[in-house]
């Protein structure tokens, strides 16, 4: 499907995206070591773990389960918490 819509409300990884992001179901919401540490993994895709903040902050175990530090002011266009 190469329509456009709004990525913010899009679960699938799109190419050429910096906030590319994998299937939640692959991997858990703990941060890959490796990718942490050299912004790569050799494990790629396979990796059982979330590389980047977006994997981490979009994913089911993390998403919306902790409060938003600024509440009601929050002007984020995608907010990670509730």
């Amino acid at each position: 499907n190469k329509l456009p819509h709004d990525w913010t409300q899009c679960h699938f990884a799109h190419e050429g995206e910096v906030a590319r992001r994998r299937n939640p179901a692959l991997h858990s919401a703990n941060p890959c070591a490796e990718y942490e540490k050299t912004g790569s993994c050799a494990r790629g895709d396979r990796c059982p773990f979330a590389h980047g903040v977006w994997e981490r902050g979009l994913h089911p175990q993390r998403y919306r389960t902790s409060l938003c530090s600024k509440g009601e002011f929050c002007n984020r266009k995608i907010c990670f918490f509730a």
